[in-house]
């Protein structure tokens, strides 16, 4: 009967659209952590290992290349506020690398990932037991990675201005899922030349 072929084509449609409602409504919220929204950084939180780490720094006479495997914590901090308008996200993290040649420790890091939700800018800090700081910046990508650089927000020592300068960073970043990979180049002026510095990696959330 026609009312009977209606009624069932009503229903179908009305079934799509609570489907496609709720989709809309999982994917808005899917950003949010008790309430606040992280962007592309809600992602992040958790425990990451990957093994496929390879790091090349400069040497006076030759490359040194380092495959290492490295543990990154990704913890919520929560929002904060500057100067009374400002509102922003904020994760902190704790990274430690070790060589895979022998499983010593050879660097850390710790610092925060910060979002803005009204610009969707992103904001890393890194500090790193060298007398050196940085604070990239940038946005998600049409791509679905995150771009950060920085030339100027670079703190550093004396001893690491006249002798292994840092004066750009530059990192992408991709999450999908439960994978990571990151590549960083540090730009440094050491052994009277300049050098990009590189780390790759590919980790996944444990």
């Amino acid at each position: 009967m026609l009312w009977k072929f209606y009624f069932e084509i009503s229903i179908f449609l009305l079934s799509v659209l609570f489907i496609t409602l709720l989709s809309v409504n999982v994917s808005a919220k899917s950003t949010e952590i008790d309430g606040l929204d992280f962007g592309p950084l809600a992602g992040l939180v958790g425990t990451w290992q990957g093994d496929k780490g390879v790091d090349v720094a400069p040497g006076k006479t030759v490359l040194h290349v380092a495959p290492y495997f490295e543990i990154i914590q990704i913890e919520v901090v929560g929002d904060v506020t500057n100067a009374g308008a400002e509102k922003l996200a904020v994760l902190s993290y704790h990274q430690e690398v070790f060589r895979k040649a022998d499983g010593k420790k050879f660097h850390g890091q710790i610092g925060y990932w910060i979002y803005d939700a009204v610009t969707k800018e992103i904001h890393h800090t890194i500090s790193i037991p060298r007398a050196v700081t940085v604070m990239a910046s940038g946005k998600l990508t049409a791509s679905g990675a995150i771009k950060l650089s920085t030339d100027s927000q670079i703190g550093q020592s004396q001893f690491m201005l006249d002798n292994a300068k840092t004066t750009k960073f530059e990192m992408t970043l991709t999450l999908n899922g439960d994978s990571l990979s990151y590549s960083m180049t540090t730009h440094l002026d050491i052994y009277g030349k300049t050098f990009p510095y590189t780390d790759v990696n590919v980790l996944t959330s444990k």
